[in-house]
């Protein structure tokens, strides 16, 4: 703690020292729930507000995959702490410190073991003050650090109930929880905007590529209809090793992130010099299979690399489009169009993790085959859509680190 007890960042009509305090001082309570209560999961009722709802950034409760109770009339199955608007959820085992702040408007809800229950004096201290401030990556840390179960990562009522922290008066708090709150509000606008576009690429795609929607020619007139290909008629795999350590950059096939630098997905390099000679090269613009399945890749996923040239382990596919114009590939393989043949050639063994697929049945996948005019409407349409995702995942990412700033800057 900063030993003056004076934020770096400060509203200038503020002045003075801020307290020091525990989580107990400034709360009417510090509880948790007492079991699981999984057995009475229902489809209307309470709602169940689980760890994996309480966030792993911000204060925002994740409240898209709820479950609902339906407890019976007798109390002998546990605390039932109703939430309140203003209550703060801290989780206390596995991912320690989350924190999540309960709104107006939530209803009858409960809480099990996993999560403490935070309730403000609100005489004293500002909910949505508190919650922030035990959300930052210093109390975070504080909170890993109090660990109360060596290897099990967990944390006892005692331990949150003593948590230190510093405030300010009232007044000061409730000024510094409206400002962040009006950054956390342009943040979520544009995660939201971010959604909606990705929602309206992937439905625009899906109709592209199912033949319901179709470009015309400039002047008005039917492109024909699209052919069909082999893959291996439009392409062929590129399977030149590293032998002679030519190329030290060794990528990855992230199914979110596309081709990227092995350290920057793993943060750290799996692979080194004395191994890479037997991976294959994969030049920009050559296309990689990834056969691990992901809830994101359901079979597996297909990137183009758009980085510089690289090497990749021999667990990956490589191969290479006959043309030079690939952007129309590159959005297909962004679809599920595919996904059913390499289901319908798919050899499930031992590894369930991964799809086991013959290099023939791999390159005999079929491939739409539009007139080239067509398929460049398509790519140039999709590719402008993916850009203005691109231009506000660069806002988000500049908003949250003035956030993650302002954050460091403002509390002791």
């Amino acid at each position: 703690m900063n030993g003056a007890l004076v934020p770096e960042l400060r509203f200038p009509e503020f002045e003075g020292a801020w307290t020091k305090s525990h989580v107990e001082d400034v709360s009417e309570f510090v509880t948790s729930g007492s079991r699981d209560w999984a057995q009475y999961y229902a489809e209307k009722g309470a709602k169940f507000i689980r760890m994996t709802n309480v966030p792993r950034v911000g204060t925002t409760l994740l409240l898209d995959d709820m479950r609902y109770v339906s407890l019976p009339g007798s109390g002998a199955d546990g605390k039932r702490t109703s939430l309140a608007p203003g209550d703060i959820l801290i989780s206390i085992t596995a991912e320690l410190g989350k924190v999540g702040l309960v709104p107006d408007g939530l209803g009858e809800a409960y809480i099990n073991q996993h999560n403490a229950l935070v309730r403000p004096r609100k005489e004293t201290v500002a909910s949505s003050f508190l919650a922030t401030l035990l959300s930052t990556s210093q109390s975070r840390r504080s909170l890993n650090r109090l660990n109360d179960a060596g290897a099990k990562s967990a944390l006892n009522l005692p331990t949150v109930r003593r948590f230190p922290i510093v405030v300010p008066e009232k007044t000061e708090q409730q000024k510094v929880a409206s400002f962040l709150d009006v950054v956390s509000r342009k943040l979520d606008l544009l995660t939201g905007k971010k959604a909606a576009l990705e929602e309206y690429k992937r439905g625009v795609m899906q109709r592209l590529f199912s033949r319901a929607l179709r470009f015309a020619r400039d002047d008005g007139s039917a492109f024909p209809d699209w052919g069909e290909r082999k893959l291996g008629e439009i392409a062929q795999r590129s399977t030149a090793k590293n032998s002679d350590m030519a190329l030290t950059r060794v990528l990855t096939n992230s199914a979110t992130q596309g081709v990227i630098d092995q350290g920057d997905y793993f943060d750290k390099d799996i692979a080194n010099a004395a191994n890479i000679g037997g991976y294959y090269i994969v030049r920009r613009g050559d296309f990689v299979y990834n056969p691990r399945i992901s809830v994101s890749a359901p079979v597996g996923p297909i990137k183009k690399n758009n980085l510089s040239d690289g090497v990749m382990s021999p667990l990956y596919n490589v191969f290479r489009f006959k043309s030079e114009d690939t952007d129309f590939y590159a959005h297909f393989f962004e679809t599920s169009v595919w996904h059913r043949y390499m289901h319908s050639v798919a050899n499930f063994g031992a590894r369930h993790d991964r799809m086991a697929i013959t290099t023939g049945d791999f390159m005999a996948m079929p491939i739409p085959y539009p007139h080239p005019e067509e398929q460049r409407k398509i790519a140039d349409f999709l590719s402008a859509i993916g850009a203005k995702i691109a231009a506000v995942s660069t806002q988000i990412s500049a908003m949250e680190t003035f956030k993650k700033g302002l954050l460091q800057k403002m509390f002791v």
